[in-house]
């Protein structure tokens, strides 16, 4: 009894001690069991309600692990473990792609994908090391046979783009793990509000990371700063870069807790991926496409039934549209193959001698080594969709018809014809043109995200750090002015730092309740087809940790030098929605 009284009491202490005078827990234990593999590279395991299935998806494992069709093919993976589970399940880890995390938005996100109407057959969590595909187990095996060869085509994708370096680094399931147990012990041990306003500022800065180019940075390669306790004397002269996300977990103020570094690290390192994927989304989601016709002409599961199992699996994955990476991305692999088999790349081997496995092994090392390893989804369309795609698909650009503009048509359609109202003129059938048109529209992110970059983590040695953007093209994605400065406030929260922003506000200014479209643009081009009456005004937005903005107007003075002076409307608009934000917060 004793002893249990002198245990309690420990407890009790240690709940008194304050966040700032402790360490950081450690880490849990590890299970030493969880990569135990089979001497062929891969482990299968059940989800243990797939008993009448189970032993067929082993099968299918075997003939293409070890010494089989994987390795006839030239491919060569991390080792593999391979989870089936039930459709519950699924969806729970579905949800982020690993298991979920001790926060509210994983447990929202958890509902979403519960509610959501599809039927996720699989998917493949971040990190090579070792790779980790999840299956759902109540799915037919003649179409199980199809999302394994899928998988298998995303592993070989993640473990040789550059742009998945950071899947070469991490394995995301055992990470995550460790995380959901760091957090709930700093839940149990520092302040429960304060551990969950941290980890919300790191949820803030997830996507502030390169989306357009993929670039792939770690808080490495900015730091660290010799003169971090000194704001003032920071000063970066590296170039500006759009992973802000690294940056700043490389450059956490001075007085940062143990374990706020520690979960910053940990947070950083799981996410790090994102750029990556999303440059790459097309490419390697046709691949995997591409993968299901590929290596099923070299298993016994080419016959017509496995061949009605993969139409019918794949008429709703594989829709036709643009907009549909599956398609696209297979559409654009088919053209790669078909060009390869003809012997049209100037650079590849002879293969019209070889039989069809090795032609194929030939074609899966020359993809893999002219395209996955260097290319992006922009690049790669751009090569791969040719003339004789273009042709093949009777693409072609055109506009809606015009009354007002162009007139009536000379041989009119019936005025009770369906498609009046969708008349079309056709611009060009020039194959260079539809094809840059095509990858412009699903592949160009700069026309898609605003590229915001980190320029400076001192500006002018005034102490305030510095974001702008990269390049002229982000002019066509404005910014809202109000969403614009409450993302300036979580940034100085998290860096107890102003943060400002270089960009262009409106000359006339108009509030964005009435006009909830007016933006915050870039600077050099405004994104609207006429220039306005007035030309917008250069401007400096700065907001500060304790939630004060100002907005500097930007002007030329008679001897040619910058100067700034402070806009009141602006101010005054941009200071009420930073502090309706904090009340709401």
């Amino acid at each position: 009894m004793k002893i249990i009284k002198l245990c309690l009491f420990a407890l009790f202490l240690a709940s008194k001690v304050s966040a700032s005078d402790e360490k950081p827990p450690t880490n849990a234990s590890e299970n030493p069991c969880e990569d135990a593999l089979t001497s062929q590279g891969y482990r299968v395991i059940s989800s243990g309600e797939d008993l009448d299935l189970f032993p067929k998806y082993e099968e299918t494992f075997r003939l293409l692990f070890g010494d089989g069709i994987l390795k006839k093919l030239g491919v060569t993976l991390n080792p593999v473990i391979a989870t089936f589970v039930q459709g519950g399940d699924m969806d729970i880890l579905a949800a982020q792609g690993r298991p979920s995390l001790p926060f509210w938005s994983e447990g929202r996100d958890i509902i979403r994908q519960i509610q959501a109407s599809g039927f996720l057959y699989e998917f493949v969590a971040s990190g090579n090391q070792p790779h980790r595909p999840f299956f759902r187990d109540t799915v037919n095996p003649k179409e199980q046979v199809s999302i394994i060869l899928h998988v298998i085509g995303h592993l070989h994708f993640s473990l040789h783009s550059r742009l998945h370096q950071a899947d070469s680094e991490i394995d995301s399931v055992g990470e995550a793990l460790e995380l959901a147990r760091y957090l709930d012990a700093c839940y149990q041990r520092y302040d429960h509000d304060q551990v969950q306003s941290w980890y919300q500022l790191l949820e803030s800065l997830k996507l502030s990371q390169d989306m357009i180019r993929g670039n792939q940075e770690t808080p490495d390669d900015f730091g660290p700063q010799d003169t971090l306790q000194d704001p003032k004397k920071i000063h970066t002269q590296r170039p500006p870069t759009a992973n802000i996300l690294q940056a700043f977990v490389a450059n956490l103020p001075p007085d940062t807790l143990e374990w706020q570094r520690e979960i910053a690290k940990r947070y950083e390192r799981l996410h790090r991926h994102y750029a990556g994927n999303v440059v790459t989304k097309i490419m390697n989601e046709g691949w995997a496409a591409l993968w299901q016709e590929m290596g099923a002409e070299h298993t016994p599961y080419s016959d017509f039934n496995h061949a009605f199992a993969f139409g019918d699996l794949m008429k709703g994955v594989a829709r036709p549209s643009l907009s549909n990476p599956y398609f696209l991305g297979r559409e654009a692999w088919r053209r790669i193959r078909a060009k390869f088999n003809n012997e049209e790349f100037s650079d590849q081997q002879k293969v019209k001698g070889l039989s069809p496995i090795e032609r194929d092994a030939a074609f899966i090392q020359y993809a893999t080594a002219k395209y996955i390893k260097n290319y992006d989804d922009y690049s790669f369309l751009l090569e791969a969709l040719d003339a004789q795609w273009i042709q093949d698909n009777h693409w072609m650009l055109g506009r809606p018809w015009d009354w007002d503009k162009d007139g009536s048509p000379r041989n009119p359609p019936p005025q009770d014809d369906p498609d009046l109202d969708t008349l079309k003129i056709i611009k060009t059938r020039d194959p260079k043109r539809i094809t840059r048109a095509i990858v412009r529209k699903v592949a160009d992110r700069r026309f898609q995200i605003p590229r915001v970059a980190l320029l400076d983590l001192n500006k002018n040695g005034t102490g305030v750090i510095a974001l702008g953007w990269m390049y002229e093209v982000g002019g066509k994605i404005p910014l809202k002015q109000g969403k614009t400065a409450k993302t300036l406030y979580v940034y100085s929260q998290f860096m107890e730092r102003p943060v400002s922003l270089e960009a262009v506000v409106p000359a006339k200014f108009l509030d964005e309740s009435t006009t909830p479209d007016y933006p915050v643009v870039m600077p050099y081009r405004w994104w609207w087809d006429q220039e306005p009456e007035k030309p917008p005004q250069a401007a400096r937005i700065v907001v500060e940790p304790s939630g004060k903005v100002t907005v500097y107007a930007i002007k030329i003075n008679a001897e040619g030098k910058t100067t700034e002076e402070i806009n009141k409307k602006h101010t005054d608009y941009l200071q009420k929605s930073v502090d309706n934000f904090k009340l709401n917060d």
